[in-house]
């Protein structure tokens, strides 16, 4: 499962405890789990509480610069 954040506007813990969930659940079904595009100011919430360890993050596709 590859999250596109592209849209994504704030992020606070209720948007964390939500990622937290399906990577969790992901985890529970044996599948993939990544975030795409991710917005700078997550980004750097996600490094702050040392998430960007947990999740695969990856850069944003073409679609979505």
């Amino acid at each position: 499962m590859l999250l596109d954040l592209s849209d994504l506007d704030f992020c606070d813990s209720s948007g964390i405890t939500a990622l937290l969930a399906a990577h969790r659940l992901a985890q529970i079904a044996a599948a993939d789990f990544a975030l795409t595009a991710v917005p700078p100011r997550t980004l750097r919430l996600l490094a702050v509480v040392g998430l960007d360890r947990v999740f695969t993050i990856h850069p944003p596709t073409a679609a979505h610069p």
